[in-house]
């Protein structure tokens, strides 16, 4: 039974990194139904935060919120893939509410461990490439074009390792689309485009660093 639960598991991972979000929601439950019944909580929050990112992909944040909450209460962060994946929602769902400080305390929460996954390091650093995007009214310009060579060598870098590596899914690519261009709409094109290459060129362990002096920087 947890094997066939653990199927269904990654068969939703599939569903999902293909946009096919009402399959892996029908996939996910029939998944947590199995792991309910062997009482085996640590599978069951998985799945749950799976279906925060169901709810991530349709953009409902209210509905993340509680799936991905209800998920990490039965994880810790040694279930590192899953840790990540529901802090990472949670960082997502503060940029869209235009919440700085709470993505920046939920990204802070996931620097310690995407590294040890190669996708789950690139959506972390899609996150903070948005926290280093979002609006400061009381910011000059000169912090804003700052914060936005930031965000362009990460957005460059992440853009980068996916052709190498493989897309991420839809709503990643979407938060990257959005992001690359408003990146541009900061920053003239002649210092955008010599930006965008150098972050092109950038190691994964650049990119973390980067990423993770943002972090520090309470950005």
């Amino acid at each position: 039974m947890a094997r066939v639960a653990a199927l269904f598991n990654l068969q939703a991972r599939v569903y999902l990194e293909d946009g096919r979000l009402a399959d892996a929601d029908r996939v996910l439950l029939k998944a947590i139904s199995l792991a309910q019944s062997s009482n085996n909580l640590v599978a069951v929050g998985f799945m749950t935060v799976q279906r925060g990112d169901v709810a991530l992909g349709l953009g409902d944040m209210g509905r993340c919120e509680e799936l991905t909450r209800a998920g990490l209460a039965n994880l810790t962060e040694d279930e590192y893939i899953p840790f990540c994946m529901g802090w990472t929602n949670l960082a997502e769902i503060a940029l869209a509410r235009g919440d700085s400080a709470g993505a920046a305390e939920a990204l802070r929460h996931v620097a310690g461990k995407a590294t040890l996954h190669t996708r789950r390091e690139r959506i972390f650093l899609v996150a903070v490439a948005g926290l280093l995007l979002l609006d400061r009214p009381d910011e000059g310009e000169r912090g804003v074009a700052a914060r936005a060579v930031k965000a362009t060598r990460l957005l460059a870098h992440v853009t980068a390792a996916s052709e190498r590596l493989g897309a991420l899914a839809p709503v990643m690519q979407r938060y990257v689309a959005e992001r690359t261009e408003t990146s541009r709409r900061r920053l003239p094109p002649n210092t955008w485009q010599p930006v965008w290459h150098a972050g092109q060129r950038w190691t994964a362990e650049d990119a973390f660093a980067a990423a993770a002096q943002a972090l520090e920087d309470r950005t």
